[in-house]
């Protein structure tokens, strides 16, 4: 285990992806937050990077040596080589969107029919559109940049400044792409426009519920990127022969951008969503990161990955920093999971109405028999190899292994949030600050902890147990009998759980709450711009992770440089 410190430095993970390009052999996304990210394959990320004090990116392009990205407030950021990032001085303040390069030129759009230039992406010069409309995509071919819009505007230029405007359609029109000697432009209601001059138009229009938001050529062949309106799937669409194919992307989200480069077709899109197609044949996409927007309830390492676990969804990641659902489950997953705890060669999830699920490779996921409908809100590992788990319930139940489960009676029904080992010693805490402790998990006994607020988790390390709860109590004991307030409170935010980091604790609670000690009794109150409620913690070796309502990721302690040898590697 590694000593770290306090994490209090905490990073969202699984951001809104909207822009995504191709140069220097490395794919480069940017989206909400600020946020850009790099990957040589499409497959391992980097860790996100803010680079524009949290304002939403939206285009990315790469041309003359250099990565261009733009976004709210007239952003532009200029980079070398996808990491290290200067802010320009443009000439506008309305929201950018699109950004191409061309004949020695950079080109960006955006609300209002704004179009800004420039030749080297450092000095930046506002131009005259002629047209008031959004303007969301641009790009060039054919000795022209043509850029798309609102109400189905599209303008034309020989040169970025002087720009002549048409209307084809009357569907907002949201990305253009240029291959083949041919311009293809895309967008609501399933509008497919294609030019090879730019200025004289064929339309298609397939089904209505089909938005497409992005569009790249490679491999031969146009892919547009969108989402099913009805279903709001994430979708990507091609030309084959005799009409176009629309097929799901493996995305539970929208897709907003698509790129190509080095032989990979690569969408991305809400909630961080990520999917890959090696360009072979068109139908062959691979999520490779899917983010959720349910409630998130409890996190654990488990095997060199990590195992988030909430409202009918199970997640895992192998970084902290992409996740995606778990598909190997094998039964429907209709309940709200509360806790996940691993041990052994095994990792167990619990939830309501008895429900247990366990696994031994983070692959396929079992059901065992738990022997109870009682709600399961709490599980740990410890003792002499065993799990214990408890909730509103008058027992009880313990497994060996996470898949044979026996019950043992508490003597009255008891309402239990959550559950650790340490001292040789199983603590759990509950309703109304109640204390249960046993030696060996089967046999229990009441303790009031002296405070009249609802626990919610306890945390264990150093020789120390930490329990925190409602109104941000946090009590602290050394052998699970005897409780002592901490000697100070932060936050009155209620706190939902704790983690021991190594050589600290951290806490996290309402409204993004994040607080961390290095005693277990002195806490400091982590400044976070995160407003969720944050319900699960867990510390991985060298950092933390949090996860919380609308499917919310947090990590602490990793720098992104350290993933750039392995990114940008020969």
């Amino acid at each position: 285990m590694t000593n770290a410190g306090p994490p209090d430095a905490w990073y969202q993970r699984m951001m809104p992806l909207y822009g995504v390009t191709f140069g220097q052999n490395i794919f480069v996304a940017v989206g909400d937050g600020g946020t850009v990210q790099f990957s040589r394959d499409g497959i391992t990320w980097g860790a996100p990077k803010i680079i524009a004090a949290f304002k939403n990116l939206r285009g990315v392009a790469y041309g003359a040596g250099l990565f261009v990205a733009v976004g709210e407030d007239g952003v532009i950021l200029t980079s070398p080589n996808g990491w290290e990032w200067t802010s320009r001085v443009s000439p506008v303040s309305d929201l950018l969107w699109g950004i191409t390069y061309g004949n020695g030129l950079f080109v960006a759009v955006g609300s209002m029919g704004t179009v800004v230039t420039s030749p080297n992406g450092v000095d930046w010069t506002k131009q005259t559109s002629g047209v008031p409309q959004f303007l969301y995509g641009v790009v060039y071919g054919n000795g022209k940049f043509v850029a798309v819009g609102n109400s189905g505007r599209i303008i034309t230029s020989p040169n970025g400044i002087d720009w002549v405007p048409q209307q084809v359609t009357t569907y907002e029109l949201r990305g253009i792409a240029y291959g083949n000697n041919t311009f293809m432009a895309v967008g609501l209601g399933g509008t497919i426009l294609t030019s090879d001059t730019g200025t004289s138009w064929n339309q298609t229009s397939i089904q209505a519920q089909y938005f497409f938001y992005g569009i790249t050529y490679g491999n031969g062949i146009f892919i547009a990127a969108g989402e099913n309106v009805s279903s709001q799937e994430g979708i990507v669409t091609h030309y084959l022969g005799n009409g176009y194919v629309v097929q799901s992307s493996s995305s539970w989200f929208p897709l907003n951008g698509i790129s190509f480069g080095n032989s990979v077709f690569l969408a991305l899109g809400e909630r961080g969503m990520v999917t890959r197609n090696p360009g072979v044949q068109p139908h062959g996409w691979e999520s490779i990161s899917n983010g959720t927007d349910r409630y998130l309830n409890a996190v654990s390492p488990f095997k060199n990955q990590l195992v988030a676990a909430g409202d009918r969804v199970i997640m895992d990641s192998r970084n902290g920093v992409t996740w995606r659902p778990h598909y190997g489950t094998t039964v429907n997953l209709t309940v709200n999971l509360w806790s996940v705890a691993s041990g052994g060669d095994a990792c167990v999830l619990v939830g309501d109405g008895g429900t247990i699920f366990t696994s031994t490779d983070n692959v396929w996921w079992a059901n065992p028999v738990s022997g109870t409908t009682d709600f399961l809100l709490a599980v740990t590992y410890g003792g002499n190899g065993k799990f214990v788990a408890l909730g509103l319930s008058d027992k009880v139940f313990t497994s060996p292994d996470g898949t044979i489960w026996k019950d043992h009676p508490l003597g009255a029904l008891y309402w239990v949030n959550g559950v650790n080992y340490g001292n040789n010693t199983f603590v759990a805490v509950g309703l109304w600050g109640g204390v249960l402790t046993s030696p060996d998990g089967e046999h229990w006994t009441f303790t009031p902890s002296g405070v009249p607020q609802t626990l919610n988790s306890v945390a264990f390390g150093n020789g120390l147990f930490v329990a925190v709860g409602d109104a941000g109590v946090i009590l602290t004991s050394v052998d699970g009998t005897t409780w002592t307030p901490a000697a100070n409170f932060p936050s009155s935010n209620n706190l939902y759980s704790v983690a021991f980091a190594g050589d600290s604790f951290f806490a996290v609670g309402a409204q993004g709450t994040i607080i961390f000690s290095e005693d277990g009794n002195h806490w400091s109150l982590h400044h976070s711009w995160i407003t969720k409620d944050l319900h699960g913690a867990a510390w991985a070796g060298s950092y933390g992770i949090a996860v919380g309502a609308d499917g919310t990721f947090l990590q602490s302690g990793i720098n992104a440089k350290l993933f750039l040898p392995l990114l940008l590697r020969n």
